[in-house]
Order: C-alpha cells, then structure tokens, then sequence
C-alpha cells in the first residue's frame, strides 16, 4: 500500500486512520524508515495519552482522534504541520463518515487506499473531492496483491521487511496470546475467542493470537 499507488519520498506525508491496528503499527514504522512523516487516526478511549506515546516511539509524526476530524482547527493544523504540502496518500480501514472527514485533508490528485470496514459504514465521499481535487480511490486485498504477483516479488518484499526488523526499526505489533485449554468445550472455547474478539474490537487489547493448548 506505502508502494503500488504512489511513490512516496523523504518528507512526504501520508494519512491514515485505525492507527493503532497492527496494519496501522506496521505503517507507522515502514513508512518512517522511509522518512515518510504520518498522521495517525484512531478512536478516543481512556489511556489515549498511553496510546499515543506507544504510537510515538515507533515512529508516528502525530496522533489524533476521530473525534477532530470534523473541525475546521484540525484542517488548519494539518496545513501547518505539513507547511502546505498536499498530503498524497490515505489509508483507510474505517470507512464511514469519519473516512470522508479524513479525505478532505488530502492534496489535488491525491490516492485513497481502503484495505478494510471496521465501521460496518459505507464510504463516504464528496463529490467535489472526486472532481476538484480528482482524488483516486482504490481497494486493496492482501490475497489479491499476492495472487497478482510471483515468488521472486513476494520474496523480495519479505527480505524488505526482515531487513528492517534485523536493523530494529520494525517491531510487531503490540499482542497478547489468548489461549484455549485443552479441557474446554466447544461452547466454552468458542466464548473465550468472542469475548477476545470483542475487547479486541473495543480497543481494550492488544491484538489477538488464539492458540489451542
């Protein structure tokens, strides 16, 4: 997604919302190891301030909630940020509205990536985005990306990030692992993986890794 739809240099600036997802980590920490700088979206939750320290030490330039995207403050503050320049890239994981808000803080001839719908919403865009600003939008399926391209480019892309992760400026994402004893009935193991999916999706969690004991 940082690559396929446009080419990104030192200094430029991407957006993206669900910051603080894994995908989201792992955006934060390539696109720094490309001096690529980032504004990073995420919902609003108790231990903000922790988050947002989290999001920092790998690599985010800022962090706001979606709580400030409608406000005319944060547009002016993201032109400041950014010294004018238009910002090319979006990522999108959200959709809905505050997708839309988002948008409107892309630069002419910009390039909206949605990979995902946490919000169960459809996406929201104004037409003079599409018209005036000639925004690209675009969908992108991991199975499809490794479908569409052979052994040597997936290959390639792996020694990337290894190479990142061997120089210790790629870590995982924060998790913790759920486990699901042996002894347990089906109901029961299935109770114990839905009730981590829903602290997951509620933002109190890490992400989640069942394993089977």
């Amino acid at each position: 997604m940082l690559h396929d739809f446009v080419h990104l240099e030192d200094g430029d600036w991407l957006l993206q919302n669900g910051a603080n997802s894994a995908v989201g980590q792992a955006v934060i920490q390539i696109a720094a190891s490309m001096g690529v700088r980032t504004i990073n979206f995420l919902r609003d939750r108790d231990d903000l301030t922790g988050v947002t320290r989290e999001l920092q030490e790998l690599g985010a330039t800022h962090v706001l909630t979606y709580d400030t995207l409608a406000n005319e403050a944060t547009r002016n503050q993201v032109q400041e940020w950014t010294g004018g320049k238009p910002i090319r890239l979006g990522l999108n994981c959200i959709g809905g509205r505050d997708t839309m808000f988002m948008a409107r803080l892309l630069g002419q001839d910009a390039h909206l990536v949605s990979y995902g719908a946490m919000s169960k919403q459809p996406l929201s865009l104004s037409t003079s985005q599409l018209i005036f600003k000639n925004l690209k939008c675009y969908g992108f399926w991991q199975t499809r990306w490794y479908n569409d391209h052979d052994h040597t480019q997936r290959e390639k892309l792996m020694d990337k990030l290894v190479a990142l992760v061997q120089c210790g400026k790629f870590r995982e994402p924060k998790h913790e692992i759920v486990k699901i004893d042996a002894h347990l009935t089906d109901d029961e193991a299935t109770a114990v993986v839905r009730n981590a999916v829903k602290r997951a999706a509620e933002g109190r969690c890490g992400k989640k890794s069942p394993s089977k004991d």
